[in-house]
């Protein structure tokens, strides 16, 4: 059970005045903002622990293209059903909205051309992490070294 305590306080961002979301010069801003803020709402949304797969996909749905934070539910979807001999691996599974997850099913779940479109939904971002030289430890210093 999650404490209040443990909830990250998040501000909303203030528009600067002259920036009217009916300016035509400004729809790129307005695009731009509207992706990002939409980004935020999926991350809040999901598990943490799955928020993995969603950003494997950029918070966007595979089927329709839109961002997952523009509508209430999202789905886990197996893009091999489980009964066909699908596994709940990463690899297999792609977050969807509840419409295009009816359609999916509606369409035929096993259709070669629908699996397609999902698995090319799924894009692997670069890992940010940087790689340490094999047999160091972090935060260790050796014994006789002084700084």
């Amino acid at each position: 059970m999650e404490k209040p305590l443990w909830t990250k306080i998040t501000r909303h961002t203030l528009v600067t005045h002259n920036y009217s979301p009916d300016n035509p010069d400004l729809q790129e801003y307005w695009r731009k903002r509207k992706e990002r803020q939409s980004k935020k709402t999926a991350e809040g949304r999901l598990p943490k622990g799955k928020n993995k797969i969603a950003l494997r996909q950029n918070y966007v749905c595979p089927y329709c293209g839109q961002q997952l934070g523009d509508y209430n539910k999202v789905h886990l979807h197996h893009i091999v059903p489980k009964e066909h001999g699908g596994q709940d691996k990463y690899n297999n599974l792609v977050y969807v909205h509840e419409d295009c997850h009816h359609t999916i099913h509606a369409l035929g779940a096993t259709n070669p051309e629908i699996q397609k479109k999902l698995y090319e939904g799924i894009k692997t971002p670069p890992k940010n992490r940087k790689q340490k030289p094999k047999g160091t430890k972090p935060g260790r210093r050796e014994k006789g070294c002084t700084e």
